[in-house]
């Protein structure tokens, strides 16, 4: 009787200790996960900085246009202007919120998604920032003579 219970208390424990080693395990792999996702959401969120200050610069150069006189050179800057926003928007579709911040899984956790939407928000109010500056174009390009 004494060995069974010995062996029942031994059993106990190697589950106890089995348990806590899985939950360590567990934990330490959501940790490297959430650090993977934050470094990711990281660099998505640079590469829209830099579009950003590109983006930046271009409206710089509209704000310019209106100083311009000769009609050649100000159709030139606008047409530059147009292009370079277009290039833009190219850019900013190629930063794909899921594809960068969920790489190895199909399915997203929590965490994961409210970085993507982070990401999203931030890319739309660039999208629409941009938009501006091309209805700003539209309109310099018809105040032209």
């Amino acid at each position: 009787m004494m060995v069974l219970k010995a062996y029942l208390f031994g059993c106990m424990g190697a589950m106890a200790v089995i348990g806590a080693v899985y939950y360590v395990v567990q934990n330490d792999r959501q940790m490297k996960q959430r650090k993977r996702t934050r470094a990711d959401e990281k660099h998505a969120l640079q590469l829209l900085q830099q579009i950003k200050r590109d983006q930046e610069a271009i409206r710089k150069d509209l704000d310019s246009i209106d100083s311009i006189r000769d009609s050649k050179k100000r159709e030139y800057m606008l047409a530059q202007c147009n292009e370079l926003l277009l290039r833009l928007l190219e850019r900013l579709d190629a930063i794909r919120p899921r594809e960068a911040i969920v790489q190895e899984h199909d399915q997203a956790t929590a965490f994961e998604e409210e970085r993507m939407q982070h990401i999203k928000k931030r890319k739309r109010q660039i999208i629409q920032s941009i938009q501006r500056d091309f209805d700003r174009v539209d309109q310099c390009k018809q105040v032209l003579p």
